[in-house]
């Protein structure tokens, strides 16, 4: 790659003063590049050149004149690539990272194959920018939902103190009611396992908390347990170690682990409702403790929330709009990842 890989001189361009306006943005190293503004003279060249992170290997096409926040911030182009082919042939040999160590000696090393032809550099390039402008498409939708519905959830809800939401749907007047949650959720406690009851291969898959983060490892149980210990499709669990909030489970029966209750016998509730509700409290309890996932949540302090509640009709109509909103969420977040997934192929 070094062959074919301009490095255009930075030094001059590295400015310590950012502000919230200027002529020229200022760009930084990893996924937010756009640091801020500066009225220092920017970059001109900016439309055939590419921004490397070089500690975070991150790529970025300028669409204005720029500066630069450190010196780690490479300028690239290549005399002999067409400008965006070249940004496709980074994506696709940019080097593993691999901590915060310098890695643009890595990406010169790189053998890449390229084609000379610039009417096929033309049209592959122009392919992927399609490509990409259709992930941002995605992800600034799947963004816009995700803030539509954190709002939503806060107006929806009635505030600390009040009886009844700051929105609510045309016909509906009367006071919510508040009951601690223990007093209408049955919460079930999964079961502990021990490393050699957790099979490769089983009848029954045990569910960890993990399985609905990063985990794509699955264990398997032969047990045979008590009703209780069982969870069926559709089935709202709440998960309460190292990632904490409510989930509905979709899939085959299955054990679920020590680390996650099951919800039952909530005859008050709609179950959409109470999902959300869960996920709106969720969000206030990570706000005092300062955002963290990492929470550690008991029984007795689920069981001692105080949920607020309307009639199960008002509650049905609540849950029906924000599973609305989650499906149009998986829907864009899906996409996205379905393009990227074909573009990586």
């Amino acid at each position: 790659m070094g062959t074919i890989i301009t490095v255009h001189p930075s030094k001059d361009l590295i400015v310590e003063a950012v502000e919230d306006e200027g002529r020229s943005i200022v760009v930084q190293q990893g996924d937010s590049p756009i640091l801020g503004y500066s009225n220092a003279e920017g970059f001109e060249g900016y439309i055939n050149v590419t921004i490397f992170g070089d500690h975070t290997v991150s790529l970025y096409k300028p669409q204005f004149p720029f500066v630069i926040a450190t010196d780690g911030v490479k300028i690239l182009s290549s005399s002999i690539l067409q400008h965006q082919y070249f940004y496709t042939v980074l994506e696709k040999y940019k080097p593993i990272p691999q901590g915060y160590k310098r890695h643009f000696s890595i990406l010169k090393e790189q053998i890449a194959n390229i084609t000379v032809n610039k009417d096929e550099q033309k049209k592959i390039g122009e392919f992927f920018e399609t490509i990409g402008d259709l992930i941002t498409l995605h992800q600034r939708k799947y963004d816009a939902l995700k803030t539509m519905k954190k709002t939503l959830l806060s107006k929806i809800f009635p505030k600390d103190g009040e009886d009844i939401p700051e929105i609510r749907f045309k016909g509906f007047t009367d006071a919510w009611e508040q009951r601690k949650l223990g007093a209408l959720v049955q919460f079930v406690n999964g079961r502990a396992y021990k490393q050699e009851e957790l099979l490769d291969i089983g009848k029954y898959k045990v569910v960890r908390v993990g399985n609905f983060n990063t985990n794509e490892k699955w264990y398997f149980s032969d047990l045979e347990l008590e009703t209780d210990k069982y969870m069926d499709d559709g089935d709202l669990l709440y998960l309460w170690a190292t990632s904490f909030g409510p989930v509905i489970w979709q899939g085959e029966k299955a054990i679920f682990h020590y680390h996650i209750w099951k919800l039952k016998n909530f005859e008050s509730l709609e179950k959409k409702y109470l999902y959300s509700f869960l996920e709106w409290d969720k969000n206030k309890i990570s706000q005092n403790t300062n955002g963290s996932t990492m929470v550690h949540i008991t029984k007795n302090m689920i069981e001692q929330r105080v949920i607020e509640y309307p009639t199960k009709s008002e509650q049905y109509k609540i849950g029906s709009l924000l599973e609305s909103v989650d499906n149009l969420i998986t829907l864009h977040q899906r996409r996205s990842s379905r393009i990227i997934g074909l573009s990586a192929a």
